[in-house]
């Protein structure tokens, strides 16, 4: 039979955009409870008026999932941004979200683990193992989360030591270009009152499925590590407190750009396919090749990114290090939580931004950060007509960087600005807030949310020096710069369900969320004016829902509708600068945009073996009102109102099925899924230049399957898989270097494997 979703106090199964459970039974038994914790209390999935999706272990499993940037694929109206390919994820949920490329911003998705808060987008790649369950929380979340929550919020809960029993689990897979993952936890009861829990997850391939025509070898070997340990330990019945450690490190290289032809070999100037809006590899050259006759044409890579002429240059170099200390003490009257978390993220990127053979843009990164956080928290026992939940936060990180960009065979920019610069700074956030929510039954069926949050933050951006090297020299362009943004704001949401039916749920809510303003952490070309701090960005959200279970709750189709009012949008404005000769970039507030769109889930199990699942979005989103200008690759000055968002597509969808064969002593189990995107835009496309090479950001569908064979008591399964099997060619991101390159980081072929896995 299909496997059941765990009941409390930890369930299982795949949660779509509203709510849906995957569930059997015999003869279309009722799709079972799902209980998570995204209002930081145990609550059944369907009883929340929340748009979530939300993922167990098992499920990312099936699916193929290794790290949490891969979840965005299965859940429509979520697009992931990564100015990088692989390296600095950010989530964009229905077209919320900052395209960014610095590690000292922060996403409009905060992402949690174990209630811990993710101070950078850099931090956001992690990998999932002894995973209990993924929350991904749609709409702001300004109330009981707050801090950089305008467009939603991401919970990992991962597996806790249990006291009742011994366990262990074990998984080894095998894949294309020699992907090999070791992973697994064993659960170890020290006494009755404490237990021990330690797990690790291990990746290494042999090669990449990138070809560096520079060098001419194979790039994009994976090597990287996790593991955690967690204690358990309970005094008397009412006070309990899990201390956990964590370390990991990823020292892979990523993704390699395909350099994009802009030019005319003979003049230099914009070449004519470009001009008409279109692509010629053959007729248009890269900025490189008017430095080197040896340099080629890009029509020599292949158009799926497999070979290319950027350097093999692109690499992590990641560590971390950190714990979390959770003690929970029940009075007469409430819950007391107390949640310790310190971090040490070490982020170490290189990032070759030219896309051509030839140092013409390579950028080294290297951002160390530390992150400590408490929070406090008094919630009521359940029961009764109404519960309450109050809190304090507190939260401090400091974040180092040293970057150098190096262009030492661009000979127009050594003449201008040498072979390369060095930017150093120091930003310090400091944040605390205030928080409290009430829900009340105030009549049989309908009941009252009401939730508020005060938060103030200080950001600070010290000892800022911008270097130029030249000549092996390095020579101060700019010394001591210094810039601080400051917040206090309020935000919150009231909500108002009504249960016409035990399996009926009709919710509509007002919400207010919000994202730090701050500081632009690229190479402050401009000085001081280039660190001017952007304001904090706000969405007011209005949204209505259903959940709605039917056919003896085999059934289950839910939906929602958002209109978002959106102020202070954050976003990249281009100008022309006279220091470099080129249009640069940097962050501001771009005006005001509106968001609306639909969300539809429908789950259905018509019997024991079969199951069936279909998840559809639409949305728009516009800047509606600006009086902000940008500089197009054309030189043209174009005001941005009325442009379109990036990374936010007019339609996606997924589609799901499972079927399960019994054999005996053994079960088979036939499972296929296929995510589908439109159209993701990208950057302000302000001339004919940018609408080309944006529109490269075209619709793509990603086919999985996984094929299972297992024993009835679940001791150990053997599966074979593959994911985007129809070896779809698609573009993740397009970008560029702010002076004459751009580039392409194409999406992953076609993959498969095998993979055993063994229960104690």
């Amino acid at each position: 039979m299909i496997r059941p979703l765990r009941t409390l106090p930890r369930p299982r199964g795949l949660v779509s955009v509203a709510c849906l459970a995957l569930a059997g039974g015999v003869n279309a038994a009722p799709i079972e409870e799902i209980v998570v914790t995204a209002q930081k209390r145990q609550e059944s999935l369907q009883n929340v008026g929340i748009a979530i999706a939300a993922f167990d272990g098992e499920r990312l499993a099936e699916l193929g999932v290794t790290s949490l940037r891969d979840v965005p694929n299965f859940v429509p109206n979520v697009q992931l941004f990564d100015e990088y390919g692989t390296g600095q994820p950010t989530w964009v949920i229905r077209g919320v979200g900052l395209a960014d490329f610095s590690a000292n911003n922060t996403p409009t998705a905060a992402i949690y683990v174990d209630d811990v808060y993710l101070t950078s987008n850099v931090m956001g790649g992690l990998m999932l193992f002894d995973v209990e369950r993924i929350e991904v929380l749609k709409g702001p979340q300004g109330a009981l989360y707050g801090r950089n929550t305008s467009g939603g919020a991401v919970r990992v809960v991962t597996e806790q030591p249990d006291t009742t029993a011994f366990g262990s689990d074990l998984s080894v897979s095998y894949g294309r270009w020699g992907n090999s993952i070791v992973e697994g936890a064993v659960n170890l009861p020290v006494s009755d009152t404490a237990a021990l829990r330690v797990a690790g997850h291990w990746n290494r391939s042999d090669e990449g499925w990138q070809t560096s025509l520079a060098d001419g070898r194979e790039f994009g070997e994976k090597d990287r590590w996790a593991a955690r340990a967690g204690l358990l330990v309970r005094f008397g019945s009412r006070t309990e407190a899990l201390l956990s450690l964590h370390g990991a490190a990823d020292r892979s290289e990523t993704v390699l750009g395909r350099g994009i032809g802009l030019y005319d070999p003979i003049t230099g100037s914009f070449c004519d396919a470009i001009l008409a809006g279109r692509l010629d590899d053959q007729a248009c050259a890269l900025n490189a090749t008017f430095y080197d006759p040896s340099f080629r044409f890009p029509s020599v890579q292949s158009a799926h990114g497999e070979r290319t002429l950027s350097d093999p240059f692109n690499r992590l170099d990641n560590e971390s290090v950190g714990g979390l200390l959770r003690i929970s003490h029940e009075l007469d009257w409430a819950t007391l939580t107390s949640i310790t978390g310190l971090e040490r993220f070490d982020y170490r990127l290189d990032f070759d931004y030219d896309g051509s053979n030839g140092e013409f843009g390579h950028q080294r990164a290297r951002s160390d950060i530390d992150v400590w956080s408490q929070e406090l928290r008094l919630a009521s026992p359940g029961g009764g007509t109404a519960s309450w939940l109050a809190g304090l936060e507190y939260g401090e990180d400091e974040l180092d960087e040293n970057r150098d960009f190096l262009v030492g065979d661009d000979a127009i920019l050594v003449a201008q600005l040498g072979e390369g610069a060095n930017l150093r700074y120091r930003q310090r956030t400091e944040s605390i807030a205030a928080y409290g929510q009430v829900e009340w039954s105030f009549a049989p069926r309908w009941k009252l949310n009401l939730g508020l949050r005060y938060t103030d933050e200080s950001k600070r951006y010290d000892d800022g020096d911008f270097l130029i090297f030249s000549g092996g020299a390095a020579f101060p362009f700019f010394s001591d710069l210094e810039s601080r943004a400051d917040l206090s704001i309020w935000s919150g949401k009231v909500g108002l369900d009504f249960m016409p039916t035990d399996s009926t749920l009709l919710y509509a809510s007002v919400s207010k969320g919000f994202k730090s303003g701050g500081i632009f952490g690229g190479f402050p070309l401009n000085g001081e004016e280039a660190l001017v701090p952007y304001g904090e960005e706000t969405v007011y959200a209005y949204e209505v829902g259903f959940k709605t279970q039917w056919l003896e709750d085999s059934l289950r189709i839910n939906g929602a509708a958002f209109f978002y009012d959106y102020r202070d949008v954050q976003g990249y404005i281009t100008a022309f600068s006279d220091v470099t000769q080129s249009v640069l970039s940097r962050l501001a507030n771009q005006g005001d945009a509106e968001h609306e769109g639909v969300e539809l889930d429908v789950l259905w199990q018509p019997n024991r073996s079969l199951l069936l699942q279909a998840s559809a979005a639409w949305l728009s989103a516009e800047i509606v009102d600006s009086d902000r200008v940008a500089t197009s690759w054309l030189g043209t000055v174009v005001p941005i109102e009325g442009f379109d968002r990036g990374f936010a597509p007019d339609f996606s969808y997924s589609l799901l099925g499972r079927y399960e064969i019994p054999l005996g002593a053994l079960r088979l189990t036939l499972q296929a899924d296929y995510s589908w995107r439109d159209d993701r835009g990208g950057g302000l496309p302000l001339s004919i230049i940018e609408r080309t090479l944006y529109g490269q950001l075209d619709s793509y569908g990603l086919l999985g399957a996984r094929i299972t064979l297992a024993d009835a008591g679940g001791r150990w399964e053997a599966a074979a898989f593959g994911s985007n099997l129809t070896d779809q060619s698609y573009w993740a991101n397009v970008t560029n270097d702010d002076f004459a390159s751009w580039m392409a980081l194409p999406g992953e072929p076609r993959s498969f494997g095998v993979q055993f896995r063994y229960h104690w």
